[in-house]
């Protein structure tokens, strides 16, 4: 990632760093590095499911990608944003970032989407992530055309 103060200078900035350092090619890995400095010190990343929620804090999340990684349930994964409503004021900005994603399982690539909602805040002059809930779509749950990008089409 090149040129780190700029990048979080702008909530844009920051999204898109955010993809980038979770996404890697196989035989790579995603850049933790990258991903604890967008963070504040005590973010929170919180997976919503239909079980119920998955509380966790960056170096949680990071240790289960691990884990996933080395126990093959992918040899590369990919995230990337299809559609985004952002809400600002002043320091504070909320995004609703769709995604679509794709990883390699082994026998097949599997894409899959859902949504980011992101909470940010702006200190010392640089954007912060502060809160990431996600939720996978499923069969039973799909994703509100209000979030995705006109005359989109997705066969998933």
């Amino acid at each position: 990632m090149k040129d780190f103060e700029k990048i979080v200078l702008s909530v844009d900035g920051i999204i898109n760093a955010l993809y980038e350092s979770i996404s890697f090619k196989e035989g790579g890995s995603p850049d933790w590095d990258l991903f604890r400095k967008l963070m504040i010190p005590d973010a929170k990343l919180i997976h919503v499911k239909q079980e119920g929620v998955d509380s966790m804090d960056a170096e949680m999340f990071i240790a289960r990608f691990k884990d996933q990684i080395k126990s093959g349930a992918f040899k590369s994964f990919y995230e990337y944003e299809i559609h985004r409503t952002t809400n600002e004021f002043s320091y504070i900005a909320q995004v609703f970032s769709t995604y679509e994603a794709k990883f390699d399982a082994g026998d097949k690539d599997i894409l899959g989407r859902g949504i980011n909602c992101i909470e940010l805040i702006k200190e010392k002059k640089r954007w912060w992530i502060a809160i990431i809930t996600w939720e996978v779509e499923t069969q039973g749950k799909k994703i509100s055309e209000r979030y995705l990008p006109a005359g989109y089409n997705y066969d998933g």
